[in-house]
């Protein structure tokens, strides 16, 4: 009986280290695999994008960005982005002009989508001479406002971006640089909901009318919230009541609904393509 007993207490204790283990590994597994700080956008075959439009992104191990990649030649941020790996802090290296690199502080709100970012030095303001940049969300996760100021207080910005069925309408800028204010804006057209996107992707459509490209990559990457549910298919510029700009544009998706490629017209012809 005491025997019995015995491999009976045995077994228990057995199953109990095995579960704690497995628990053990299980947390580990969740922690290295979840992507606590990238919220939301994966590619084909559920899959982190690696690539878009020539830019190359890296990650660490718990999902977090490591750094971006940009080619000399392209337009859309400085040469090189590197992350902190609570995501905290981010230092920009800088291959296309002769700028110094600089350093910003990152913070994030409670569902990891950045809410400010900051420049360290005052030598020179990150972000496009932007000391600060301040976002803001509403409660289904969408980007509603950012605000950008200078170190220096010369410049002042506030983009209102106005959704309506989880799509985006329209987007006004007040802006002021000097004793020189600015009223521009871009309204979007959708063809009745032709092209859903359904991994709520921001696009290279919408992120053109952003004030900074620095940031295009880590809004392809889900940072600033989730992306509209249908794909503008033209958006027009204004700037003090005169139109100055009109797009139009065509997509491609994967087998999986995330954005191949887009295609977009007006004065010149381009395209941007994801991996």
């Amino acid at each position: 009986m005491k025997k019995n007993q015995f491999g009976v207490y045995a077994m228990i204790m057995i199953i109990t280290l095995v579960c704690s283990c497995d628990g053990g590994n299980n947390d580990e597994e969740m922690y290295y695999n979840n992507s606590s700080w990238s919220p939301g956008v994966y590619g084909q075959m559920n899959k982190r994008i690696i690539s878009w439009a020539g830019i190359s992104f890296f990650y660490y191990e718990n999902g977090g960005i490591d750094s971006i990649y940009t080619p000399r030649d392209a337009y859309h941020m400085d040469g090189r982005m590197k992350f902190s790996p609570d995501q905290t802090r981010r230092w920009v290296f800088d291959n296309t002009h002769s700028w110094r690199d600089y350093t910003s502080k990152i913070a994030f709100n409670e569902q990891k989508y950045i809410s400010s970012i900051s420049s360290v030095s005052d030598e020179y303001d990150a972000d496009q001479g932007v000391g600060e940049q301040l976002f803001y969300y509403d409660n289904k996760g969408h980007l509603k406002q950012i605000v950008y100021k200078s170190n220096d207080g010369i410049f002042y910005s506030e983009q209102t971006i106005v959704w309506e069925n989880d799509t985006i309408v329209k987007i006004m800028e007040d802006s002021k640089e000097f004793d020189e204010a600015t009223f521009q804006g871009y309204k979007f057209e959708y063809s009745g909901g032709k092209y859903k996107n359904e991994s709520y992707q921001f696009d290279g459509s919408l992120l053109d009318t952003w004030h900074n490209d620095d940031l295009e990559s880590l809004f392809i990457l889900g940072f600033f919230g989730k992306g509209p549910a249908y794909l503008p298919t033209k958006w027009t510029k204004w700037k003090n009541g005169k139109k100055t700009k009109e797009y139009t544009f065509t997509y491609d998706f994967n087998v999986d609904g995330t954005i191949s490629q887009g295609y977009m017209s007006t004065y010149y012809e381009a395209y941007y393509k994801y991996e």
